[in-house]
């Protein structure tokens, strides 16, 4: 064969393969699935950007509220807020059908939602963290069953009939049951337990532990002359105990037989979390006030940990710990008394 007709070959051969890639190689444009929706800044709207984005990507909150929409099919689920919130979730995770969105996504939808209810958004700087408790209350408010109370206008409602006492409960003059606290038949998937306990410095008496629900911590983060600060140190500074002064110890009083200032002591109070939710939002507070009653804003840099181990915070972990110090030093002391 001529060099001619080999050079001649070898680029037909060139041309057929490069049409081949052309019609039916992959596609230059790039698939939507692989891109990460953007949410469009409104005027002002940054930090509900960037609190949309960050709860859309945890999937713990977006399977609670597919799971709390699914419950409502069949009641009016469109009007609800935790529906325009899945929506708005599903856009920005490429899912449930809006693969093909485009690129920028305006939040319109949401913000009007949060103008009906009574939320609007000024010119002036705002706060993710306060946006946060925003939409955990109206979710909250969502979720909460009101019961039916007659009007105290009604006044021949109210004077039909008489009390009546049945087997399932006491009726009121309107033949109704009487009215019930709200009922929350779900939390949020943010709602986790605060446990709080008081220890006396005398005698070691110690209070019950009480209980407080939170959506979310605030830190502080500690003063650092040298070097950064880190996530662990600020929650190791958030369970440090506090002292409280002059607080009354029953158990001190019991045994005081002087004066009864001897029952006033020092205690210390010790927050832990009693209950780990499963989404945990952590607000960091970076606003301090000066002496002269200045604002100032701390820019410290905050290292935190790919994997954050909560137990050494958590109050069970704390109490195992006080028992098996216990143990330790009872073993201890009989260990000397055997010895002598």
């Amino acid at each position: 064969m001529d060099r001619k007709e080999v050079v001649l070959l070898g680029g037909c051969t060139a041309a057929v393969i490069a049409g081949v890639y052309v019609l039916w190689g992959p596609s230059a444009k790039p698939k939507r699935k692989k891109d990460i929706p953007g949410l469009v800044n409104l005027g002002n709207t940054c930090f509900i950007n960037a609190v949309l984005q960050a709860l859309a990507a945890c999937p713990s909150i977006v399977e609670w509220l597919g799971d709390y929409i699914d419950k409502h099919i069949n009641d009016d689920y469109e009007n609800l807020f935790a529906f325009t919130l899945i929506k708005l979730f599903k856009v920005l995770n490429n899912s449930g059908g809006h693969e093909e969105a485009a690129a920028h996504h305006q939040p319109t939808e949401l913000l009007a939602a949060l103008r009906s209810r009574g939320w609007h958004i000024s010119h002036d700087e705002q706060d993710a963290h306060e946006l946060l408790h925003v939409l955990t209350s109206i979710l909250e408010e969502e979720i909460a069953v009101m019961p039916v109370v007659v009007s105290l206008f009604d006044v021949r409602t109210l004077q039909m009939g008489t009390y009546q006492s049945f087997e399932n409960g006491i009726l009121t003059r309107t033949r109704q049951s009487l009215p019930k606290l709200p009922q929350h038949r779900t939390s949020l998937p943010c709602r986790g337990l605060l446990a709080s306990q008081m220890t006396c410095k005398q005698c070691s008496y110690k209070f019950p532990v009480k209980y407080e629900t939170f959506d979310s911590l605030s830190l502080t983060i500690p003063s650092q002359l040298w070097g950064g600060n880190s996530l662990d140190a600020c929650l190791q500074q958030f369970v440090m105990p506090e002292y409280l002064q002059n607080v009354d110890c029953e158990n001190c009083a019991k045994l005081a037989t002087m004066t009864a200032d001897a029952t006033k002591n020092t205690f210390t109070r010790t927050l832990t979390i009693g209950k780990m939710p499963a989404l945990l939002c952590l607000h960091l507070q970076r606003t301090v006030w000066l002496n002269s009653g200045t604002p100032l804003k701390r820019h410290d840099l905050v290292e935190f940990p790919e994997l954050l181990h909560m137990d050494r915070y958590s109050l069970r972990r704390q109490t195992s710990s006080r028992r098996a110090g216990l143990q330790r030093s009872k073993l201890l002391l009989g260990g000397s008394a055997g010895e002598r």
